[in-house]
């Protein structure tokens, strides 16, 4: 049980005396590189949205992270998280843990992970109010409507900046109060975060972005776009910042547009990439939606192509609490679309689901923010996990050479639209020449023909010499204007200097005969039809596609299967060193829904960062047929490692053989050396399922390297209570209560159940001891022995000194020189009560108040809208609340939204859905803890109810013994119409085998749920019957009733009542039951009415 370090130096770090080198963007013949460390960075990162996450499971977040091969960390700071209240900053989380970002920052430095941030002002993120305080959109500069702040919605600019982007520059600028105070924060964030934990000074920030979703790739944007956009970077760039400064834009047609207007540095335009709009699973004809995103930033002349937000996927809308539902692989095959492409950096967003803390959603949201994600809200891997773990395995190995590095491109396709003049193009015109380029590339896939676009306004002539053919889409049935003059006259250099350019309507019979006339050689050839190439590198390009054979080249061909169905193909690619030789790979097989990025000609001592003695100079992997996922040497071997989902054949060339070979830890034979070519080649059998890994070590001395032998550092005891009370978040997901939240005397047994386990290879004695202000342990202290890897279940007697209903207590466990003390909250319920307590389940910094007795438990929320967030039949701890929650208040009249902007429409998206008051603070009037009942009574005076706002007062109570919820509703308006209507919106689970029941004319009536439902009637009552528990809801008074089924949830909306008349208080009554039993419960409670 000892690990065995090896002491061995490789490399030289690139920090000196605490001081990194500078993160610089560094071009190797024509090509962009990001470099970090003194070395090209291929980015690979992941959205952590750390306001949604708990404080406490940051790090371990963090850690599963990288584990996953995350390197880079983007950090969105939303402004109204920080700073609440005007002038009143929190990012030590001094008022809330939440808020401690730099925390969070020593966290990221700690793990070796790189951090990107953007403090907004503006960061979208589905965040309440897009990041800015309410208490600066509240001024009339912003010109914002009240409703629409309180909703959450994105303020009016930056709604307009989708639909026109000048416009609200323009508008931005002339805001004195929004210039100033925007000022104040970005000087907040570079003074306070930016230039503490920077690059530079050996902390973890290699990037700055500048608001967000800013249309910087629209070639429509005026001067004051520019002018904004500068203005932004300027006060980094004053303020000392010199990290490079980044957009995320919603637009990206033409990312060269960066540096439009602004003096350098330039602006890095990165992009997104989202399979929301392309259908729930990727197939071969899912190519033509993916390829364009790489190439269109490829165009951008100075930076390497980066997208900063890629999901195959989407969001959680504000009923649905499950996100959009696509195949765990489409993950790898966009993301290996992209990276086949050129791609050098890749965000994941997110890379796992999160819960907003109560009251920042936004009307298109629910609490949980859910992608279905590679990691659940606790952190646990899910299926897309294994996708981002190959990226990562891939990049941990070879990503620095992926990054200096591009798609060996058989032509150049010209983008028309970065060099027309659009002032005179029709919006027609232009449509039809992105068709017709679309159409180009389409051919070009079709054809196995590798393009790369090319934009000849703003890239450089040199750039444009990397290709021997350039194609020009042009569209002949509309009068097109010129191309800028800098577009030709650059064309025009090319011809000259031999470069050919042949302009064509792929959708003409002309233009189609003119492709099939072409003969273009390839890179890259199959015996089959695959989505493929081939990459080199960027050292030893020269024009045309030709290598320069005295620099070290290298490649990669990459092949991914879209399909349903194995590939399997012959594969001869180019040679790296030479554009005239050629490398056969014999038979590849790539798995339906799977990708390959198989090396050529890489140098081991690039993949070991080292210079070994039985190592030649130019030892290299000359071809493999399967993916190389890791390498790693000592003083006399070297191990490399593939994911081979297919028998594979590896080709090295070395100065010297190996002493031997084993693969798996076993003796390895299976190979041929040809001492005059120095070839070793070696066919192997596929790696087992589900990881595919082969593992080989090459030795090359009989005796172990010298090495310290340091004992394993032994686990600790790992715990677990029970009758511990989660969030229960859905039938899938489960957020332990921390601290822990135990319920004692369950069965009216006063005790305390608790389960210890022993992970460690030793035998453990274990001493445990408890103490509480409010609790009598009548059980001794104790001692037991835990045998290795194994458990021990006990139970310790208690009574309670006090009538509240919860205690706090502490468990203490000691073991040898280990000793862990455990705050924990003890709930204590007696027989035939009902109790009320707060406790913050969601983990969120604001308690939740819970009903509770010895049947139900019920969580209300005061402070996201008053709403019951979980409703548990403690029979078998299910809760039917699906998580957009159930009490959500509508009034069908309400004030008017912010729809315009001097007369500028604002993007209907911006301004649709109606949430209600899921976001309002309810005040807390009454709260009974204990007695005859307990209830809670909550309050909120609306401003934006029509006409003159509203008065909502809601009792929640629970009696003892009773599976029933009894709610009273008292509303009243100030200004009454006929046409006001008060509603309330339940979301619950429904299982597999849901039906639905509900009363009407005396009957029961029952429908199955299998199958979407959308039903509107006016019944009694209604009820949900799913497999393990029965839910229904009856009332005193209801006009009207709506149920919208799905798959796996149900919307029901009830509406109470019309408020015709003014100041009059509305009373009504509403009454659940929730168990096994609840429909039987019901009809006994009608009954005794």
């Amino acid at each position: 049980n000892t690990l065995k370090i090896f002491i061995l130096c490789f490399w030289i770090p690139a920090t000196i005396l605490g001081k990194s080198l500078p993160v610089e963007i560094k071009k190797t013949n024509t090509y962009p590189e990001l470099w970090v460390q003194g070395k090209p960075f291929f980015i690979h990162g992941a959205g952590f949205f750390y306001p949604r996450i708990p404080r406490d499971l940051w790090e371990s977040s963090l850690k599963t992270s990288k584990e996953l091969g995350i390197n880079t960390i983007h950090l969105y700071i939303p402004w109204n998280w920080h700073e609440s209240k005007e002038g009143e900053l929190d990012i030590d989380g001094h008022t809330n843990p939440r808020k401690d970002i730099l925390g969070l920052m020593q966290i990221i430095s700690h793990l070796g992970l790189k951090a990107m941030i953007q403090p907004g002002p503006y960061i979208c993120a589905e965040w309440k109010n897009g990041g800015y305080p309410d208490w600066l959109l509240k001024r009339p500069e912003y010109k914002m409507a009240r409703r629409s702040i309180a909703e959450g919605r994105y303020p009016p600019l930056s709604s307009l900046q989708y639909s026109d982007p000048e416009i609200a520059a323009k508008a931005w600028m002339e805001n004195k109060t929004h210039l100033k105070y925007t000022e104040r924060w970005y000087k907040t964030i570079a003074e306070k975060i930016v230039k503490p934990f920077s690059w530079e000074k050996s902390g973890p920030i290699i990037l700055v972005q500048v608001d967000d979703d800013q249309p910087a790739g629209n070639r429509t944007n005026g001067p004051y776009f520019w002018k904004y956009m500068k203005w932004l970077r300027d006060i980094f760039i004053k303020s000392g910042v010199s990290l490079p400064i980044i957009l995320n834009p919603s637009e990206t047609s033409v990312p060269a547009l960066g540096n439009k207007d602004t003096s350098k540095p330039h602006l890095w335009i990165m992009a997104q990439w989202y399979q929301r709009f392309y259908g729930a699973d990727l197939s071969t004809s899912s190519i033509i939606l993916i390829e364009p995103s790489a190439e269109y930033l490829k165009t951008s002349p100075e930076f390497p192509p980066s997208i900063i937000e890629f999901y195959a996927g989407f969001f959680a809308l504000e009923h649905n609490p499950y996100g959009m539902t696509t195949h765990p692989s489409n993950t790898l095959t966009a993301s290996r679309t992209l990276f086949q492409n050129g791609l050098k950096g890749l965000v994941n967003y997110p890379l796992q689901d999160s819960l907003y803390p109560a009251g920042y959603e936004i009307p298109s949201t629910n609490p949980h923010y859910a992608w279905e994600s590679a990691l659940d809200v606790t952190g646990k891997k899910r299926d897309k996990a294994r996708s981002v773990e190959r990226n990562g395995n891939l990049l941990r190995a070879q990503g620095e050479l992926l990054a200096a590095s591009h798609e060996w491109a058989d032509v150049g396709l010209i983008n028309p639209v970065a060099a027309l003049d659009l002032v005179h193009l029709s919006t027609t015109a232009l449509e039809a020449v992105k068709t017709e380029l679309k159409n180009l590339e389409q051919w070009a896939i079709e054809k196995q023909i590798s393009t790369e676009f090319v934009d000849p306004h703003s890239q450089p002539l040199d750039q444009l010499m990397r290709y021997p053919i350039l194609l020009e889409p042009l569209p002949s049935k509309f009068s097109l204007p010129p191309f800028s003059s800098q577009a030709q006259k650059k064309i025009r250099e090319y011809t000259t200097r031999g470069g050919k350019v042949i302009s064509l309507d792929p959708s003409t019979a002309e233009g189609k005969q003119t492709l099939s006339n072409l003969t273009i050689p390839r890179k890259l050839r199959t015996s089959g039809w695959i989505y493929g190439s081939e990459l080199v590198s960027n050292l030893g390009s020269l024009p045309g596609g030709n290598r320069d054979k005295t620099q070290e080249n290298y490649g990669f061909v990459m092949l991914t299967n879209l399909g349903a169905s194995e590939i399997k193909t012959e594969v001869i690619a180019t040679d790296p060193y030479d554009s005239q030789g050629v490398i056969s790979l014999n038979t590849v097989k790539v798995p339906p829904h799977d990708s390959l990025c198989l090396p050529l000609r890489v140098r081991l001592s690039r993949l070991m960062h080292s210079s070994l003695p039985f190592l030649g100079d130019s030892d290299e992997i000359y071809s493999a047929t399967a993916e190389l996922s890791h390498s790693r040497a000592g003083e006399n071997f070297f191990q490399l490692g593939f994911y081979a989902p297919s028998p594979m054949e590896l080709k090295l060339h070395l100065k010297f053989p190996p002493l031997s070979i084993s693969l798996n830890h076993k003796e390895f034979s299976d190979y041929s050396w040809d001492a005059e070519s120095g070839f070793l080649t070696l066919q192997l059998p596929a790696g087992k399922s589900p990881d595919f890994l082969q593992s080989l070590l090459f030795l090359y001395a009989s005796k172990p390297s010298p090495s310290l032998e340091i004992p394993l550092k032994q686990p600790s005891l790992a715990y677990e209570f029970p009758t511990q009370v989660n969030d229960l978040i859905r039938p899938d997901i489960t957020l332990p209560s921390f601290p822990p939240l135990v319920l004692a005397n369950v069965n009216r047994q006063n005790t305390i159940p608790l389960t210890l386990e022993n992970p460690s290879d030793q035998k453990k004695s274990v001493s445990i001891q408890w103490s509480s202000p409010s609790l009598m342990f009548t059980s001794p202290p104790t001692t037991i022995d835990l045998k290795r890897h194994a458990s021990k279940k006990l139970t310790f007697e208690v009574q309670a000194l006090s009538d509240s209903p919860t205690h706090a207590a502490t468990l203490a466990l000691q073991s040898d020189n280990w000793t862990q003390e455990i705050p924990i909250q003890v709930l204590w319920i007696s027989s035939h009560q009902s109790v009320g307590y707060s406790f913050d389940l969601d983990r969120d910094e604001k308690s939740e108040i819970i009903l509770e007795n010895a049947k139900l438990r019920v969580a209300v929320n005061p402070v996201a809208g008053g709403r019951i967030t979980q409703m548990v039949s403690k029979e078998n701890e299910t809760n039917i609340v699906a998580t957009p929650g159930m009490l959500r208040e509508l009034f069908t009249l309400m004030e008017p939204l912010d729809t315009t902007w001097e007369n500028q429409k604002l993007p209907s998206w911006t301004r649709s859905r109606t949430p209600g008051l899921n976001t309002r603070s309810y005040s807390v009037e009454k709260f009974s803890q204990n007695g005859p009942q307990a209830n809670v009574t909550l309050s909120y005076q609306t401003r934006d109810v029509s006409h003159q706002g509203a008065q909502i007062k809601k009792t929640i109570s629970l009696y003892p013994d009773s599976s029933a919820t009894l709610v009273s509703y008292e509303v009243q308006v100030a200004s009454g119409d006929a046409n006001q209507e008060f509603k309330i919106h339940h979301v619950i689970y429904l299982d597999s085998g849901a039906k639905l029941r509900y009363g009407q004319n005396g009957k029961t009536q029952t429908e199955s749920l299998e199958k979407d439902l959308n039903k509107d009637f006016s019944p009694d009552w209604i009820g949900i019957k799913n497999s393990d528990a029965e839910w229904a809801v009856d009332w005193s008074t209801a006009t009207h009733v709506t149920l919208k089924a799905k798959k796996n949830y149900a919307v029901l909306e009830i509406t109470l009542g019309k408020l015709p008349l003014s100041n009059k208080t509305y009373s009504y009554q509403l009454r659940y039951h929730y168990g096994p039993n609840a429909f039987k419960e019901r009809r006994r409670a009608s009954a005794l009415e």
